[in-house]
């Protein structure tokens, strides 16, 4: 039974790998063909993943069953790089890699924390 059940888990990630979820109406389809997938498996115990694919589909083919909208690639949404995020990507890079170089250098010149706070106070205030 572990067998069918592991067979049944491995065909229903490949399926929520090739759909996307754009809603939570999306989800809910996918849930209920979970469930009925589950059912598949009890009724047939000695199941395999081949069955699977020929009972139901491969998994770009159930994509495009439940969700006949969403087949187009072009609804997944992208990250859209804007000139603010742009820029605050840059300061959070550029203060990262003064740290780093700051880190290295009172790491190798071995200063004493007292010069440190001293050296950071310094830089704070000017």
């Amino acid at each position: 039974m572990s067998n069918v059940h592991q067979i049944t888990e491995d065909y229903y990630k490949a399926v929520q790998k090739a759909v996307f979820l754009s809603s939570r109406d999306s989800e809910k389809e996918l849930i209920d063909f979970k469930k009925n997938l589950d059912a598949y498996a009890i009724e047939n115990p000695d199941l395999e993943y081949s069955d699977l694919v020929t009972r139901f589909g491969s998994p770009e083919d159930i994509q495009s069953m439940l969700f006949p909208d969403e087949v187009n690639s072009d609804n997944i949404p992208t990250i859209r790089f804007t000139p603010k995020r742009v820029i605050i990507i840059g300061i959070i890079l550029a203060v990262l890699i003064v740290l780093i170089a700051f880190g290295i250098i009172l790491w190798n010149s071995k200063i004493r924390m007292d010069q440190y706070y001293e050296i950071i106070l310094t830089m704070l205030i000017y």
